[in-house]
């Protein structure tokens, strides 16, 4: 096979074997899917190549690492109990820390979803209904 035929072969498995760079598309209360989130509380992160496969965890205490993906909220990791390329399901850290004041500030938590084919990072902010956890 010529080099520019070995170049393609690589291209089309990579593709195929579904690296791409991750993109996130919502940060949701997993319960209702709503925006209002808060530390300990189980989220439902939307996206798409969030994972290359499927992926549940098979054991407690949940791990921060599942099917080779992880995911922080301010830095924090999150443990996880199911990845899929669409879908990640993770509790919100108790450890997150935040700045309060009076009255409650608007702040925004970075979440990362990290995979061997990148990072993406999507902000969430406190919901306006609580002003005690945060919201996409």
């Amino acid at each position: 096979m010529s080099r520019c035929g070995n170049i393609l072969a690589a291209l089309i498995a990579f593709t195929s074997i579904g690296w791409a760079q991750p993109v996130v598309s919502a940060v949701l209360n997993g319960a209702s899917y709503s925006g209002n989130i808060a530390p300990g509380t189980w989220v439902s992160i939307f996206g798409t190549q969030l994972s290359a496969g499927t992926a549940t965890a098979n054991s407690t205490p949940l791990k921060t690492a599942l099917g080779g993906v992880s995911v922080t909220f301010n830095g924090v990791a999150a443990p996880l109990s199911y990845v899929s390329p669409n879908q990640i399901n993770a509790i919100v850290p108790f450890k997150i820390t935040v700045a309060l004041t009076s009255p409650p500030p608007i702040v925004r938590v970075p979440v990362v979803v990290t995979t061997a084919a990148g990072a993406a990072r999507r902000l969430a902010s406190p919901s306006p209904e609580t002003r005690r956890g945060f919201s996409p």
